[in-house]
């Protein structure tokens, strides 16, 4: 399952990591823990925040359009990327791939735009 493609898995997930997260300061905040376990709890931790955030902000999709051709749009999971897309290109003539979004790498997006020179 990708957490990233509805906004339900994607608050799912979130709100799991909330937990494990709160779960794991309550624990190194009770000062129960050895030196080397506290030690070893706090990039745990760390990585926990960084997801977290991740999975909450806004990430840059790429995507096709059915009849040739490439975009790019905002959105925090595919669910609303997809929607942004539909909402700012439903005028286009192409018809919009939704199953070609994928959250922009550097190299695909430097690969699409290198069609350009």
């Amino acid at each position: 399952m990708n957490v990233l493609n509805t906004t339900k898995q994607r608050k799912e997930a979130s709100k799991l990591l909330a937990l494990q997260l709160e779960t794991l300061e309550h624990l190194i905040d009770s000062s129960e823990l050895t030196d080397a376990e506290l030690s070893s709890m706090k990039p745990i931790v760390t990585e926990l925040k960084e997801r977290y955030k991740f999975l909450n902000s806004s990430k840059h999709w790429l995507f096709n359009f059915e009849g040739g051709g490439w975009n790019s749009i905002h959105g925090v999971d595919m669910e609303e990327a997809i929607a942004n897309a539909i909402t700012k290109f439903e005028d286009s003539i192409s018809k919009i791939s939704k199953k070609s979004f994928r959250i922009s790498t550097d190299a695909d997006e430097k690969n699409l735009l290198s069609m350009f020179y």
